[in-house]
Formats: structure tokens, sequence, C-alpha cells
């Protein structure tokens, strides 16, 4: 068997979706609402066009929601095994969470993408906006490595 995990990033919480990618079927799934702010939104006291989501609230998010999808894909399918997820896709809104490493840089990725591009694993951005491509941020980053 094979399956995928998706993230999606909003302004108040992450969800996750375990699929079955031979018939799409969904297998398990968990929302985390983020617990700093108000529904998950810090306002600024000093400007009310301004709210910000807690940077750890993405990394939580990321934990407990994968963590909870991936018990009901186990309790929703006897055969589940997480081992078996060849994919992971990241949605995100407004202000995008990237991991960094401790000096605040994208290192990790830059190798993460060449060993699975070197597998074969391909990949696609899509993006909705103006601001330079993902990809092209990395192409110009890639000295980095």
């Amino acid at each position: 068997m094979a399956y995928t995990l998706g993230l999606d990033y909003g302004t108040n919480s992450v969800r996750c979706l375990v699929v079955d990618v031979s018939d799409g079927s969904e297998l398990g799934t968990y929302v985390f609402n983020y617990p700093t702010g108000s529904s998950g939104i810090i306002l600024d006291a000093w400007d009310h066009n301004v709210a910000r989501q807690y940077p750890g609230d993405y990394l939580k998010g990321l934990e407990v929601s994968v963590q909870k999808a991936i018990e009901e894909a186990k309790s929703y399918c006897a055969d589940f095994n997480p081992f078996e997820i060849i994919g992971i896709g990241v949605d995100t809104t407004g202000s995008t969470p990237l991991p960094v490493d401790a000096d605040r840089m994208l290192r990790w990725i830059f190798l993460l993408l060449a060993v699975m591009s070197s597998k074969g694993v391909r990949f696609t951005w899509l993006r909705q906006d103006t601001q330079p491509s993902l990809e092209t941020c990395l192409r110009k980053a890639a000295h980095l490595l």
C-alpha cells in the first residue's frame, strides 16, 4: 500500500489528512486549533490591521495533527503502516511557516530536496501570488549546501 499525508496551515488551525493513493480514500484526519491568542490570532494593540499567529503553534500543530491523523488511519484501516507514506503535501495561507535550523537557515531542506530528487521524486510548486516562487528562492539559495 502507499499513502500520502497532507497538511493545510490556515489562519486558525492546521489540518492533517492521510489518503490511500490507490483509491483516494481518506483514512485519517485531524484539526489542531491554534491555542495562542483569540482563535489562534494575536492582535497588535498598536495596529488594528495587523494579526499574527504564534510560530510555536505551527510546530505543535504539525506534531499533534500528524500524530492524531495517523492514529485515526491505524484505527480505520488495519493494514495501515505509516512507513508506507510516500509523499507529504503542505499548503499554507498568508504567513507561511518554513522549518529552519538553529541558525534560522533552510539548509536542511536543500539537502532533503537533493536526496529526494536523486531518488526520482519530482516536485510541483503551486502559488497564487506575484511573489518569487519557492522554487526560484531555493535555486538562488542552493549555494548554502
